[in-house]
């Protein structure tokens, strides 16, 4: 899995990917975010979910016939910049069928912290 800051695009996105899959396997992609965020350097800071226990959201993938697959599961366009934002997504892979766990992972970055310069 790939999180991407990107400043010069005002972006965060995130891309899955799986090998080794059954062939034609169909699967549950389940992303959970955790933002940290700070609009100006006097506001407060925060850290939260979008969510609850359940997943933020959800796309299917179905391996291909080698066992690959790829997912573009987050895409967000920032503006105007904060004092200070970070992404930690987590993804939790399911075989569809059987609902069993199959895979997996878990990604940072750090958007802006303009209370560092040079940090973002």
């Amino acid at each position: 899995m790939t999180l991407n800051c990107d400043r010069t695009t005002h972006t965060i996105t995130e891309t899955t990917t799986g090998v080794n899959y059954q062939p034609n396997q169909l699967l549950r992609v389940e992303y959970r975010k955790i933002s940290t965020y700070q609009a100006t350097a006097d506001s407060i800071r925060f850290t939260g979910p979008l969510g609850g226990s359940q997943p933020d959201f959800t796309h299917s993938a179905t391996a291909s016939a080698s066992g690959t697959w790829s997912d573009t599961g987050l895409a967000s366009t920032i503006s105007p910049d904060p004092y200070y934002l970070d992404e930690q997504v987590t993804v939790v892979v399911r075989d569809l069928s059987t609902n069993l766990v199959v895979g997996g992972g878990s990604a940072y970055c750090l958007y802006i912290d303009q209370g560092h310069p040079g940090s973002a």
